[in-house]
């Protein structure tokens, strides 16, 4: 129910909200909060990014557990709600702002500041809102992770 109610959150998209440990840091100079705030996302995941439906259902077939167990099957039903809710989706991500549409149009815009990363694989976008969207780079595609009782990648390829 909780991956239900956050996918009402992001245009649809549960997408995995983690908080990163408080930072030791200190709040002016070289590897501050000022500092992380003028910093740009990853040149990797700037762009417009559209939701690829087969891909990701090949990702979270290979994935699954044997069938028969409830909690794969609860799980295997909130996903497909999930890949229908994600189909025509785009993610479009600026300097500046993430900007996520659903196929119908509806959606959201955040501005964001970037949190720093140990893998360059991985960007970390904390929203003006507070949460924080983690994208992972695999190949030529990005994904995100659903939150709540599944936690199931979802794959975006650049657009063409």
């Amino acid at each position: 129910m909780k991956t239900v109610l956050l996918l009402c959150s992001m245009f649809g998209l549960a997408v995995n909200a983690e908080q990163p440990p408080a930072s030791t840091e200190p709040s002016s100079g070289p590897g501050s909060a000022a500092e992380a705030t003028a910093a740009k996302a990853a040149p990797w995941l700037l762009g417009i990014w559209v939701f690829d439906e087969e891909y990701t259902r090949t990702k979270q077939k290979a994935a699954r557990p044997d069938e028969g167990i409830p909690e794969a099957a609860s799980a295997t039903t909130v996903a497909a709600q999930l890949l229908e809710k994600l189909k025509g989706a785009k993610v479009t991500v600026t300097d500046s702002e993430i900007n996520m549409t659903r196929a119908d149009g509806t959606g959201k815009v955040d501005a964001y500041t970037v949190m720093p990363s140990a893998d360059a694989n991985i960007a970390q976008l904390k929203q003006e809102n507070g949460e924080v969207v983690v994208f992972h780079r695999e190949g030529d595609r990005i994904w995100m992770t659903s939150t709540g009782s599944v936690n199931e990648p979802f794959y975006f390829k650049k657009a063409k």
